[in-house]
């Protein structure tokens, strides 16, 4: 399991996505993070804002940092 806040939301449901770049200090340095969290063994992510990912986190979340990188 892996908590991260509003690191990222469910957005779609199954799926991450990133806050509005209007609420993000410093994007790059926020993806950065989010690729080194998407190396770690999870199952479940739940986030701060958005649908929890109770299954199928990891890979979602390798999605959208193929899909923002």
């Amino acid at each position: 399991m892996l908590l991260v806040g509003d690191a990222c939301v469910g957005n779609p449901p199954g799926e991450c996505a990133l806050l509005p770049d209007k609420v993000i200090d410093d994007k790059r340095m926020l993806i950065e993070s989010l690729r080194k969290l998407a190396k770690l063994e999870f199952d479940s992510l739940l986030v701060g804002d958005g649908a929890p990912l109770l299954q199928g986190g990891r890979p979602a979340l390798e999605r959208l940092v193929a899909k923002v990188s």
